[in-house]
């Protein structure tokens, strides 16, 4: 049976207790500073992740931008103390904002490039097509996506990213996202806006030419472990493929409960290890019924408990 390392999204930053509890952390710290370095030649100022972290409890609330690089290090900076207390694994598989630092941890991407590719992010919120992004879920908790509702979902126009059972995001226009919103309740469910910006949608179409012309001379390696998409389903074995992946998940969505049942049943993962820094994500994996057997390990779970 085989270990997969899984890397979160953008869950893993609203947790703020999660988050913050990381810091105290030599090798947390040593990769913010690293990252905050590169950062520094692109902003063409003293970046101090470290500090944003210290000073802003909420850092997403206050700069989502430097966020989302300070993420990045934090996962790569977790990373490594796992490696420090000799954890292993089989596969490596990110979702969405993780595959940053999946990409970095396996090679395909140095650091200082994924700082670029991640402060771009910064220019394409700013300049995308009007949209957003939603979290959708039954009005009843605890209640399951029927088929009806994802099929009307999926016949008005969203492209759904499936977290669970019972929670899905998509990333829209305003308009069909506004019709949704307007006949949500009839058909029993919650719709809520996450994200001011439309993710993983075919909206973001500007974004995946503006990337590739942004990565054009960059230098991507094969990777030096096995790496699972959960954009694509399969794993990324030639330089091609990432980058293909790289620019198509920001039109895709992220395939996450087929991606974990087909490592389960496919590939033989019994074992996940969630990076976090939060376990949000993760949390709902198990509620899966083919995936019961299952045993998730949580990265605080093996490091805060040494470091008590």
């Amino acid at each position: 049976m085989k270990t997969a390392l899984v890397i979160p999204g953008l869950d893993a930053i609203f947790s703020s207790k999660k988050l913050q509890r990381w810091l105290e952390f030599d090798y947390i710290q040593e990769s913010l500073s690293k990252t905050s370095k590169y950062l520094s030649k692109i902003t063409k100022q003293q970046e101090n992740l470290n500090i944003f972290l210290e000073i802003n409890k909420r850092p997403h609330l206050k700069d989502f931008d430097r966020t989302l690089v300070a993420l990045t290090a934090i996962q790569l900076g977790i990373i490594t103390g796992l490696i420090k207390n000799n954890m292993k694994w089989d596969i490596v598989l990110g979702c969405s904002h993780g595959d940053i630092a999946r990409s970095v941890h396996t090679g395909i991407l140095t650091l200082e490039r994924a700082v670029e590719v991640l402060w771009s992010f910064a220019y394409l919120r700013k300049n995308c097509p009007p949209g957003y992004t939603v979290t959708i879920r039954p009005i009843e908790k605890n209640k399951q996506l029927s088929t009806e509702q994802i099929n009307w979902l999926e016949r008005s126009g969203l492209l759904l990213s499936h977290w669970s059972e019972t929670h899905a995001t998509a990333g829209s226009d305003i308009k069909i996202l506004k019709y949704i919103e307007e006949h949500s309740i009839e058909h029993g469910l919650k719709v809520t806006q996450i994200l001011p910006y439309p993710v993983h949608s075919p909206v973001m179409q500007s974004a995946v030419d503006f990337l590739k012309n942004q990565v054009s001379t960059f230098k991507f390696n094969i990777p030096n472990t096995p790496v699972y998409s959960s954009v694509n389903l399969e794993y990324i074995t030639s330089v091609e493929q990432a980058i293909e992946e790289g620019l198509s998940s920001a039109v895709k969505p992220v395939l996450w409960i087929d991606t974990i049942k087909k490592l389960n049943n496919e590939e033989h993962v019994s074992t996940f290890i969630n990076v976090g820094p939060s376990n949000t994500l993760t949390g709902w994996m198990l509620n899966h019924e083919s995936l019961q057997e299952s045993k998730l390990i949580d990265a605080w779970d093996i490091l805060g408990k040494n470091n008590d």
